[in-house]
């Protein structure tokens, strides 16, 4: 890590532990010929792999009491260390496998790994993705293999088309964990996929129904007969541990109701691209660019203007951190979450003794907790955090600067994403 909180390099050492799910109950599964260790939920897990520097193949043999037998071979890319390249605005442009490009916004415009695959996504002037590409390398050349167009319902995706501008799937939203149908930028707010295909081409099932966590990761997706289409595992950090069912590939919102982008397991917020499998984002939070802030309408208290360039203060937050490294507590709703690190109650800072609020700031943060813990999932997110914002507004920090710059921090949340402050307590 450097002093700009960029991930410079990698590396890893030891053994692999390897994880995964049967569709129904398995007697033995065996990876890579090493019996796993089944249990009662239907996932399994098979120990101490030894792993090849780069590319590693992972086949599991699943046998039920019927002695039928299921084979899933899958290739995974795990190098014995890795060099993270960035350019000037922070983006990483390099992982030691996938180049990243960018345009002047610092959006993610494409993705190339070299004579395999690239991806390329064009965006609007409101910063939403409308068009993503996907090439393979072939005799040569680039080979457009998939195109496609993406429709809004203000922030969230609500229907897929083709190159031809013909409907391919449609999404289903409703309130999520806001309690309004973007507030927390539609995470734990999808109901339905349909595939707009299925009624003239396939066998009647176009419409599968999303279920969610109480942090609103998809966990499993059911057809019209009840019936499991796809089921997802997640490490805390959103790593796919597993996959399995018909649609379970098939369907791009995975981990927080984020679209997943298939080849490189980048999930998209909106404002930034996560990167699970390192626990972080790929580029800075835009909170600190002057043309952003010019959109939200805010001016962040992070940037020092003394200078004759606009500079980071030296209290300025982590702007690659993923929700404060809490994801099991925390959601992001665009990727502009930063948090606060003050007092007992305000995010992961412990400043104070016995547990008790340092200031009036850190009591609204507590309120706010208790808020979140009293009130049922369906109301919760809007009440508490509409009150919290107005607790912190009315505080009284007494002249202390740790409190007031704390207050500011909250309120610039506020700004940004009313009604969801900067972190949500789950």
């Amino acid at each position: 890590m450097n002093n700009l909180n960029q991930l410079t390099n990698q590396s890893r050492t030891g053994k692999i532990s390897v994880a995964g799910a049967t569709s129904s109950a398995a007697t033995n599964v065996t990876v890579n010929t090493t019996n796993g260790i089944l249990y009662a939920d239907q996932t399994f897990v098979s120990t101490n792999h030894t792993l090849a520097n780069g590319a590693n193949t992972f086949t599991a043999i699943a046998q039920d009491n019927l002695g039928r037998t299921d084979t899933h071979t899958i290739t995974t890319y795990l190098p014995e260390s890795s060099a993270f390249v960035y350019d000037a605005n922070g983006n990483m442009v390099f992982d030691g496998q996938k180049a990243f490009e960018y345009d002047d916004e610092n959006q993610l415009t494409g993705i190339t790994v070299t004579n395999a695959w690239k991806s390329e996504f064009t965006y609007d002037g409101k910063m939403r993705r409308r068009v993503r590409k996907e090439y393979t390398w072939r005799y040569g050349v680039w080979t457009l293999t998939n195109a496609v167009r993406y429709i809004y319902d203000g922030n969230l995706v609500i229907q897929e088309r083709d190159a031809n501008n013909i409907a391919q799937v449609s999404y289903t939203r409703g309130k999520d964990l806001s309690g309004s149908l973007e507030g927390a930028g539609g995470i734990g707010g999808l109901l339905a996929r349909t595939d707009n295909r299925q009624p003239t081409t396939g066998n009647g099932q176009s419409h599968a129904y999303y279920h969610a966590d109480g942090n609103g990761n998809i966990t499993m997706l059911i057809n019209t007969q009840q019936v499991a289409v796809a089921k997802y595992f997640y490490d805390p950090f959103g790593s796919a541990l597993s996959k399995n069912g018909s649609l379970a590939e098939v369907n791009s919102y995975q981990f927080s109701s984020k679209e997943t982008h298939e080849k490189s397991a980048l999930s998209y917020y909106g404002f930034r691209y996560y990167m699970p499998n390192l626990q972080r984002w790929l580029n800075r939070d835009p909170l600190g660019e002057e043309g952003f802030e010019g959109i939200v309408g805010n001016r962040s208290q992070w940037i020092d203007t003394s200078h004759s360039e606009d500079r980071w203060t030296p209290d300025a937050p982590n702007l690659y951190l993923f929700v404060e490294n809490r994801p099991t507590m925390e959601i992001d709703a665009f990727g502009l979450l930063l948090g606060f690190g003050h007092g007992n109650w305000c995010g992961y800072s412990r400043s104070g003794e016995g547990g008790y609020p340092i200031d009036a700031v850190d009591a609204a943060c507590e309120k706010h907790d208790k808020c979140l813990a009293t009130w049922p999932d369906a109301c919760k997110f809007k009440f508490c955090n509409v009150k919290f914002c107005a607790d912190v507004a009315g505080a009284n920090c007494h002249g202390n600067k740790a409190c007031k710059k704390a207050k500011l921090k909250i309120m610039a949340g506020c700004v940004v994403i009313v009604p969801i402050p900067p972190f949500i307590h789950m």
